[in-house]
């Protein structure tokens, strides 16, 4: 079994909180209240959650399949895990939407079928995963970074263009649904983690990661001084610059977290519970900010009461993780009593 990475535990724990941060805010706030200095950075900070999920979603694919080389398993046999692993994924997704349609009476709304194909973050990651499983099994260790780094390059070049409005819909489609998911460019996140992924199997210290993160953050803000080459110069979104920052960000941030002394691993103990139960997260606090059991609350609070939401939504996940692992900590002796 692979031995966990505190350092990722935690950037996941990190992601979860700014990911609960922008549910909660983008669900709750009332209108004319979502203003001001304060409710920008949240905005912004929130924007670095799903680019952080997609990093790590590549770093652990590699790092799982270096464990599977280490235990002397087939490329053939990797291959297969991680199509299984990626299938898995898109279909929590895609089940996951499935519950929402029903459990939000959807089908009773013309045209409400259309949400069961909306995309999601966990939708892009099972089938870049999918994407990424023959590159991580099968291609040498340099030329699986060669081959993402060429892909990442390539996906995040032709964004803009294929986002334009000139390409047609059909297009700007595949780049971004109704939630801002699309293969173009948030796949490149996944990607390229797996070449930072690649780095740290090799050794990389966490001197270079934190490098490469601050490198990426100044090419961004060099590629944003540049001359757009695409008709539509206002795509931050959708431009390199954007990318680079996220993923200069993410970087930066794998590297820092390895800084943290040993001492300090308890206290960032709740980091680490949620990094582990990241997917519950992602899909309770989806379903209890946009969903209908708290549908009151959809665009009623003020600022200030959008952020005691944000500590109670928190802390809510937080016992429900807890609870989770108290529950698969009283049941495991069970189990094995019964295969025994």
């Amino acid at each position: 079994m692979q031995q966990r990475l505190a350092w990722l535990d935690w950037q996941r724990g990190l992601a979860v909180l700014v990911m609960i941060e922008v549910h909660v805010l983008n669900a709750w706030t009332a209108p004319a209240a979502a203003h001001g200095a304060l409710f920008a950075v949240l905005q912004m900070a929130g924007g670095f959650a799903a680019p952080a999920f997609l990093f790590m979603a590549g770093v652990s694919q590699v790092l799982g399949d270096a464990s599977l080389v280490r235990r002397g398993i087939s490329p053939r046999a990797r291959l297969r895990a991680h199509l299984m692993r990626g299938g898995y994924v898109l279909g929590v997704a895609y089940a996951f939407r499935l519950f929402e349609f029903l459990s939000g009476w959807a089908f009773l709304v013309p045209g409400g079928w259309r949400t069961l194909f909306k995309v999601d973050v966990l939708n892009i990651i099972g089938l870049v995963l999918l994407v990424g499983a023959p590159l991580v099994a099968l291609l040498t260790p340099r030329v699986h970074v060669v081959a993402s780094l060429f892909l990442v390059a390539l996906i995040v070049l032709a964004t803009p263009l294929v986002a334009d409005p000139s390409c047609g819909f059909t297009c700007y489609s595949f780049v971004q649904s109704d939630h801002g998911f699309g293969f173009f460019n948030w796949s490149a996140f996944l990607l390229a983690g797996g070449a930072v992924g690649r780095l740290v199997a090799f050794g990389a210290r966490r001197a270079h990661l934190f490098g490469l993160g601050t490198a990426l953050m100044a090419l961004s803000g060099l590629v944003y001084l540049l001359p757009a080459y695409h008709l539509e110069a206002d795509v931050w979104g959708t431009s390199p610059a954007w990318f680079l920052t996220r993923l200069g960000s993410a970087v930066l941030m794998a590297g820092a977290l390895q800084y943290v002394p040993a001492p300090f691993a308890r206290v960032l103990s709740p980091l680490s519970l949620f990094g582990r139960h990241s997917l519950l997260v992602y899909m309770a606090s989806v379903e209890f900010t946009y969903g209908l059991w708290l549908k009151r609350l959809h665009g009623q609070l003020e600022l200030s009461w959008a952020l005691l939401g944000i500590v109670g939504m928190t802390a809510a996940m937080w016992l429900a993780c807890r609870g989770l692992e108290l529950w698969a900590r009283s049941a495991a002796p069970e189990r094995a009593q019964a295969s025994a």
